[in-house]
């Protein structure tokens, strides 16, 4: 019986934890005392009986039984899962495992529906396949389909075989590109080098002969997109430069105040140890005023 139990509790666990709540579930008893959880659970399963909005959650014993009774009241006795006074307290209290008890009995009642439903769902399927293939509309059809999956077998082949001819001339197009582009990369070599180091071979001439009138627009673009990244590069540089002086400005603003109330802060130094002197020496001048006067008395 015990390892029924765990069984049991080890599927309610996997059961509960595939299903997605608006809050965590920590302790079973605990979470699932109020019937929130619950609803959700008939919620996602029995979506028309259910409505989460009257199902609040709260810790009293009593409005934790009276969602109970409400969830009783209006989904679980259609579902012919009705409970008594007894055990919506002893679920309200999580005592006597009686939220693991319902858990397995909703379960159960969910199993059972998705099975009948899966039964209906294929005795309808084969009644209309026995329909279909008994009717003569079926030969027709099969023949249609066969047909028609030829002229698809044909159509594939026909797309095949354009696909085949656009990549070679893909290809083809892709070597004519490549081949441009290496020789106005060797004619700007060739040019900027001085000319003491350039080889005066017969091959490098005649290339450059052949490469001259068509890659010289082609040098003076690449130079004309270099001068253009070179200015908005320099501009750059100038709005950089406009932003550090406005921050050294800035900087000496603001050390102007603070240089005036340091310079405040000694003057008032000074002021405050000039009164503290002047109070020293009156005051031992009064000491020794005072000192003078008793003496003339005592003579």
């Amino acid at each position: 019986m015990i390892g029924d139990m765990t069984q049991i509790n080890r599927e309610l666990v996997e059961w509960i934890g595939r299903i997605s709540f608006s809050r965590p579930v920590r302790n079973v008893t605990r979470d699932f005392s109020d019937a929130v959880l619950a609803a959700e659970i008939l919620k996602l399963y029995y979506p028309r009986h259910v409505e989460l909005h009257n199902y609040i959650p709260v810790n009293s014993i009593s409005t934790k039984k009276e969602n109970w009774r409400m969830l009783n009241r209006k989904v679980l006795v259609k579902l012919d899962m009705k409970l008594n006074e007894d055990e919506i307290t002893q679920l309200a209290s999580g005592s006597n495992n009686a939220i693991e008890k319902l858990l397995a009995r909703l379960q159960v009642k969910v199993l059972k529906n998705s099975l009948t439903t899966h039964k209906l769902k294929f005795k309808e399927n084969i009644e209309g396949e026995k329909i279909i293939n008994s009717s003569p509309i079926a030969n027709d059809y099969s023949q249609s389909s066969l047909e028609s999956s030829n002229n698809l077998n044909n159509e594939t082949c026909e797309r095949e075989n354009k696909l085949s001819k656009f990549m070679h001339l893909k290809q083809g197009i892709l070597f004519s590109c490549i081949f441009c582009v290496l020789a106005r990369v060797w004619h700007i070599f060739v040019y900027c080098i001085p000319h003491r180091f350039r080889r005066h071979d017969v091959l490098v001439d005649v290339t450059v002969d052949r490469t001259e009138n068509v890659n010289d627009k082609s040098v003076q673009r690449t130079i004309y997109e270099l001068n253009q990244e070179l200015c908005k590069k320099e501009e750059i540089i100038n709005s950089l430069e406009h932003k550090i002086v406005h921050l050294k400005n800035s900087i000496k603003f603001t050390d102007l105040p603070v240089s005036s109330l340091t310079a405040q802060i000694l003057q008032n130094d000074v002021k405050i140890k000039q009164s503290t002197k002047s109070r020293s020496i009156n005051s031992v001048r009064t000491k020794s005023r005072l000192h003078s006067f008793h003496e003339t008395k005592v003579a």
